[in-house]
């Protein structure tokens, strides 16, 4: 095999690569949404079943706040995942870049970290961050002296 069809091939596979990283972020994202709904549904029964009497106010408070820590863990592990994401695509991308500057054919440049407003990761990331604050401050404010009166 010559060494333009290596080449040629491992140019492939990183286009690949760096397309199935794409894809496992939509995904990510997509079970983040639905832990998000179930985290509500599940606050939304905890009331429910307080108001109808079948648990105590201290169980619905502590049903509540292991609620408030899955969505800080599971938010946590989003944001590692979306950003070791974000890593590997860089190395996927300066190999590309490598590539092309090798072949004579440079059609892109290395993207410059200040061009994350343009990156669907970093939204990704933000509503990963607030989810548990926003969750905290409803819980606080709305949810908890439900469970008072």
């Amino acid at each position: 095999m010559k060494e333009n069809d290596l080449t040629l091939e491992r140019y492939k596979y990183i286009l690949d690569q760096k397309r199935w990283l794409n894809q496992v972020s939509f995904r990510l994202t997509s079970m983040f949404q639905l832990i998000a709904i179930a985290i509500f549904v599940g606050q939304y029964k905890v009331i429910l079943d307080h108001s109808n009497g079948m648990v105590s106010k201290d169980i619905a408070v502590s049903a509540s706040m292991v609620l408030l820590l899955v969505s800080v863990m599971v938010s946590v592990f989003g944001i590692g995942m979306v950003v070791s994401g974000m890593f590997s695509w860089f190395q996927y991308k300066k190999e590309e870049v490598n590539i092309e500057i090798l072949s004579g054919d440079l059609q892109s440049e290395l993207p410059k970290f200040w061009n994350f407003v343009r990156w669907y990761e970093s939204y990704i990331i933000v509503m990963m961050f607030a989810f548990p604050f926003c969750y905290f401050f409803i819980l606080k404010s709305y949810f908890l002296p439900l469970f008072n009166g």
